[in-house]
């Protein structure tokens, strides 16, 4: 699908806000990357219908289409109005979603996840500043995978212009710091090899030895001269992965080798110069740990030339589509049910892309013969709610007054995003609308 035309941005700079709407897959091709994003405001309405060809673009109207048998071919439409947008099921024969419950009307917010058939979407409200960039690159990638979010496009478009320089890779576990950091040095053009190392992973008293090196008799055990990892990387790129876990003192120590360029082996008093290229990734707060005193602020000063923050899959569900082909496509063709990649998209995936992958692979394996993968497969995902949803009161009963001021924090929090509060909650969106009208909250 070819993405719609982007022109006239006078009202959504006004509005600080562009809607977009993505084209995430179908249940019927869950294995094929057809993934595309489609910024809206050059539209009055959008038609969602049945069709084949690329869509159809006729001044303020569009038509974007699906080889989907359960859409009808006039399905669903997306008006403009007063700033907003409304979606509005245009009298399919198997209804129109929006985050799993059908509707007939819905003013959209921003993050619905939209269903018509066996297609799904997702509507967005993408802030100004990050649109422009977002635009004119239209999709970015991370190793093998692409990713048509704009405000992780807009960012990989501004990496590309790093080309040296140290960069600082932010996010939770498993969002695809490592695959980012190999590209990076792709991209470089650098003549040595990309090396990594997981600073939380060794032992206090070995740390500043595997990064710096010692020479023989050094300390207790340093039988022989080693070179470190950053003396080994000369030419090339190291990751320093979960840099927040360094103790105080490799702090100091590698502080001084970003500001001299030069390495000093324990044991020994001559530095010895480098050519290495420095990406630094962490699951912390390094802000936050720099304020606390918990981590030096000139190191952090001097890791975050470039920092990038790598958002959780939650904020990237217009991503699911490609990431689940490219997790199909690994091995055996394998077909999914329409239960399965409901739960799918519907899922938070608190441990982000590597879950994904994980429960993919398993259920490929527990799939085979030709079985397509279904509910039954998708073992270990967390059914548990979202961390806040502890005291949501129950859907059929009159929220306590201690639970409606709950409410109203998380809209004050949340800007009023009625999807950001339900996610907090652990609960529906259309749940959260219930309540607000119920108690004459807008």
């Amino acid at each position: 699908m070819t993405t719609l035309p982007t022109r006239r941005l006078g009202d959504a700079r006004a509005n600080k806000q562009v809607a977009a709407l993505a084209y995430v897959g179908n249940v019927e091709r869950a294995d094929r990357d057809e993934a595309a994003l489609h910024w809206l405001h050059v539209a009055e309405e959008v038609e969602l219908g049945c069709g084949e060809g690329a869509e159809r673009f006729d001044g303020p109207r569009a038509r974007l289409v699906s080889l989907d048998r359960r859409m009808s071919r006039v399905h669903a439409r997306i008006t403009a109005h007063d700033g907003g947008w409304t979606l509005a099921d245009a009298g399919s024969r198997n209804g129109t979603f929006a985050d799993g419950e059908r509707i007939e009307r819905l003013d959209l917010v921003g993050g619905e996840l939209i269903e018509t058939g066996r297609t799904f979407w997702r509507f967005l409200r993408v802030p100004m500043a990050v649109t422009t960039r977002a635009m004119a690159s239209r999709e970015a990638r991370i190793g093998p995978t692409r990713t048509i979010c704009p405000a992780l496009v807009s960012e990989l478009a501004a990496l590309d212009k790093v080309s040296q320089g140290t960069v600082l890779l932010l996010g939770e576990t498993g969002t695809g710091k490592e695959m980012l950091a190999q590209q990076i040095h792709a991209r470089s053009g650098r003549a040595g090899g990309f090396h990594a190392i997981n600073c939380g992973a060794l032992p206090a008293t070995m740390i500043e030895s595997e990064l710096f090196g010692h020479r023989r008799g050094a300390f207790t055990g340093a039988t022989d001269d080693k070179t470190g990892r950053i003396e080994a990387a000369q030419g090339g790129t190291l990751l320093l992965d979960e840099v927040g876990d360094l103790p105080p003192d490799a702090q100091v120590k590698l502080l001084r080798v970003l500001e001299e360029h030069r390495v000093t082996r324990l044991g020994e008093t001559r530095p010895r110069p480098i050519d290495v290229r420095f990406v630094a990734a962490t699951h912390h707060d390094l802000p936050a740990l720099v304020e606390a005193r918990k981590y030096r602020r000139d190191l952090y000063a001097r890791l975050a030339g470039f920092t990038l923050r790598l958002p959780p899959l939650r904020d990237r569900k217009e991503d699911l589509g490609i990431l689940v082909a490219h997790f199909l496509a690994q091995g055996a063709p394998a077909a999914l049910s329409s239960a399965a990649y409901r739960r799918i998209m519907e899922h938070s995936w608190p441990m982000n892309v590597r879950e994904l992958g994980r429960v993919l692979g398993t259920a490929r394996d527990l799939a085979r013969g030709g079985e397509a993968i279904d509910l039954e497969h998708l073992r270990g995902l967390e059914d548990a709610a979202p961390k806040g949803a502890a005291g949501a009161a129950p859907s059929g009963s009159a929220p306590p007054d201690e639970f409606r001021q709950r409410v109203e924090a998380l809209l004050a929090e949340h800007g009023g995003n009625v999807v950001a509060v339900a996610r907090a909650l652990g609960k529906s969106r259309m749940q959260v609308y219930r309540w607000l009208t119920r108690w004459g909250l807008r």
